[in-house]
């Protein structure tokens, strides 16, 4: 199985995951982007098929994450204490969302 491990993304306020020479991935790492508290924007490509845990943990000034059609697993703790977090569409695909998947997002609407 492909996936990309942690980025340093401290000064870039957007974030598009994909790997150097253009494949599809299906996995992202353990806590790639975790703490990263520059990363405001994301999108994950199509292809991604799980999120790692702790993907995005603590990213506080996350406010906007683009999900693919495909997605099929959020894994434990992926987006916990993403407290800028207001929003976010998961699609028809996701089968199975792990424990603590979005505990502690304050800013959640819906």
């Amino acid at each position: 199985m492909k996936y990309i491990h942690r980025l340093e993304v401290e000064n870039f306020p957007v974030v598009v995951i994909i790997d150097s020479e253009g494949n599809n991935l299906y996995e992202t790492g353990k806590r790639m982007l975790a703490g990263c508290t520059g990363l405001v924007e994301l999108t994950v490509p199509k292809g991604v098929t799980v999120l790692a845990d702790g993907l995005l943990a603590a990213c506080v000034n996350l406010t906007s994450v683009t999900l693919p059609e495909g997605l099929k697993e959020i894994q434990h703790d992926s987006f916990y204490a993403c407290t800028s977090l207001q929003y976010i569409k998961i699609p028809n695909s996701v089968t199975n969302i792990g424990r603590m998947g979005f505990f502690d997002c304050t800013a959640m609407k819906k």
